[in-house]
């Protein structure tokens, strides 16, 4: 197998091509932004339903400064847009890192792209249907009759971002350890004797993306572990063979 073929880039020149690939990835979200707009108020509802299923009765959800609402549509339609542009956006960081791949990885830019939105939209998916039912039932059971839950609208939808984004990035390990494996960067014996090192990672980075609550952390973190076993036989597999 022949080496990478890098091309001769100085740090300007490197530093220039991800200031274009960052630029172009954003002109994808605005797309997508200007094309969920439209439909913010409906996008809107769709996210906060998995909280209105769990409000008390007497419970609503409210906002505190004449703005907020405003200022939420726009999020929306902006998280909305990222993930109608995702694939745009998986595109551009593939042409920034294909130039250090081998020449037959470079080939492999339609899979890395599936792959990524599909690991991507997966693991938002994932959290919005499984995920936000239990965490907020979870945190509805810290009412009581003297107090009252009344979410506000603007860091309700802060958590449903970071959330939905936190699972989408790390259902992206089974795809990250791939070209890994194939670049012989990551082999599967080590993974596998580090997995009580792996374990204490995970649910420190479980306990870093979500709320300071045991159950999304849980929930985070046993998916993360599944995907951890899959990247194993991932690498196994398709990774560079150990030389001895």
């Amino acid at each position: 197998m022949s080496a990478p073929d890098f091309s001769e880039m100085t740090l300007t020149e490197h530093l220039a091509e991800l200031r274009t690939r960052l630029i172009r990835a954003m002109m994808g979200i605005a797309v997508g932004f200007a094309i969920c707009y439209g439909e913010s108020q409906r996008v809107l509802d769709f996210v906060l339903a998995p909280l209105e299923r769990v409000l008390p009765e007497d419970s609503t959800i409210q906002f505190t400064s004449l703005p907020e609402p405003f200022f939420v549509h726009l999020k929306v339609s902006a998280l909305a847009g990222f993930f109608l542009a995702s694939p745009w956006v998986f595109y551009q960081l593939w042409k920034f890192v294909a130039p250090g791949l081998y020449a037959q990885e470079k080939r492999m830019a339609l899979p890395f792209v599936f792959l990524s939105t599909l690991f991507f939209t997966c693991g938002s998916v994932f959290c919005f249907y499984y995920v936000f039912p239990v965490t907020f039932e979870y945190f509805m059971t810290f009412g009581t009759a003297d107090i009252r839950p009344i979410p506000k609208l603007g860091e309700y939808f802060s958590l449903v971002t970071k959330l939905l984004l936190g699972f989408g990035i790390v259902f992206e390990l089974p795809v990250v350890c791939f070209f890994l494996g194939r670049m012989g960067i990551l082999h599967w014996r080590p993974m596998v004797s580090a997995w009580r090192y792996i374990t204490v990672m995970i649910f420190i980075v479980a306990a870093v993306l979500t709320p300071p609550d045991p159950v999304s952390q849980v929930m985070l973190a046993a998916p993360l572990m599944i995907l951890y076993g899959i990247s194993v036989v991932v690498v196994a597999v398709t990774g560079a063979k150990d030389t001895v």
